[in-house]
């Protein structure tokens, strides 16, 4: 493994802009788990900043590799518990990126929908509403159909989003190492879609340590969606699992295993179909799990697809997860799910 130059630091951000530098015992720990309504999250101890508004100024932490900074993301802070040790006083912070504030702003009135609305706009609206003004979006034309006003008094803006979301067949919202709001269509995971290599060579991080788990009880290989609501015309779709390299298809385990999903409202009859194909889709990188180490790799985000070339497993392989210490010595450590082998 190469020898690397590894330090971190951590900014106050203040309306967008850097306002102060934040002092720690010890370098922060960041996660992130793909699955999460807040899929990223800090915890630091850092001296108590007498300037900082923790109610509204952000963290930026860096990881600095080699003289190089990366940024980790934008948090906002969540939990804070103040303690004095040796006439200092110190903050333990458990931050959140800023999925957080779509989660914490709440509809107090019915929140109406004017059918032909573009969901993109529907979405970039609730956004803004929550305090989200940086947003990079995919590109999608589909509009409502009916009018809407499916969601209580109560209600998050972030569930709101994700429902919408989750009817143009995209990820649920994410935020990107630079503190971006991220729209981004699913698509189907191949080869040509990673952006991570981790490889045995010379110039390696990877450690030898891993471990995988294969789950395949009651895993379908048929999948039916159906939409039906009061407002539309009932909408079904069918997607079967007929690849030859998947352990779960209807071929290699001589069995049809369907399995029923339910959907309130959708774009279109494509739309359905694409859902659909998308819950196959997935199913089909559950059966495989790993989990495996490196050396700090700064340029992970969420949703990553990657290139594994380990000694004991090889393969494309999606990210659901990962987390690490700033502390130089540390590993990363890294969950996947396996889309095919090499």
């Amino acid at each position: 493994m190469s020898k690397r130059v590894i330090a971190s630091k951590m900014d106050i951000i203040r309306n967008g802009v850097r306002f102060g530098g934040l002092e720690y015992s010890e370098p922060p720990s960041i996660s992130c788990s793909g699955d999460a309504e807040i899929c990223m999250s800090i915890r630091c101890t850092v001296k108590k900043h007498p300037d900082m508004d923790v109610t509204t100024d952000l963290i930026r932490p860096y990881a600095i590799i080699d003289g190089e900074e990366y940024a980790l993301g934008d948090y906002s802070v969540g939990t804070l518990k103040e303690q004095t040790k040796d006439n200092v006083q110190w903050w333990e912070i458990e931050g959140y990126d800023l999925a957080l504030f779509c989660k914490q702003s709440l509809i107090e009135t019915p929140y109406y929908i004017e059918a032909g609305t573009l969901y993109i706009d529907a979405i970039s609206a609730l956004l803004i509403d929550a305090g989200i003004t940086r947003v990079i979006a995919d590109s999608n034309e589909d509009t409502l159909t009916t009018d809407r006003e499916d969601w209580e008094v109560g209600e998050s803006r972030l569930t709101i989003i994700n429902d919408l979301l989750a009817e143009i067949n995209f990820y649920p919202l994410f935020f990107d190492l630079n503190g971006v709001a991220r729209l981004t269509k699913k698509v189907e995971i191949s080869a040509s879609s990673a952006t991570i290599a981790y490889k045995g060579d010379k110039l390696s991080i990877l450690y030898p340590e891993c471990s995988s788990e294969l789950d395949i009880f009651d895993a379908p290989n048929v999948f039916i969606a159906i939409m039906s609501n009061s407002e539309q015309a009932a909408m079904t779709a069918t997607s079967e699992n007929n690849s030859p390299s998947s352990a779960l298809s209807i071929m290699r385990r001589q069995r049809r295993i369907p399995r029923v999903y339910k959907v309130n409202n959708i774009a279109s009859q494509d739309a359905l179909q694409e859902y659909v194909d998308n819950l196959k889709n997935d199913s089909m990188l559950s059966t495989e799990t790993v989990e495996f180490y490196t050396a700090i790799n700064p340029v992970h985000s969420v949703h990553d697809v990657l290139v594994l070339q380990h000694p004991d497993i090889e393969g494309i392989f999606f990210e659901t997860g990962w987390s690490m210490s700033l502390k130089p010595g540390e590993k990363m450590t890294h969950q996947v799910k396996r889309v095919m082998y090499l």
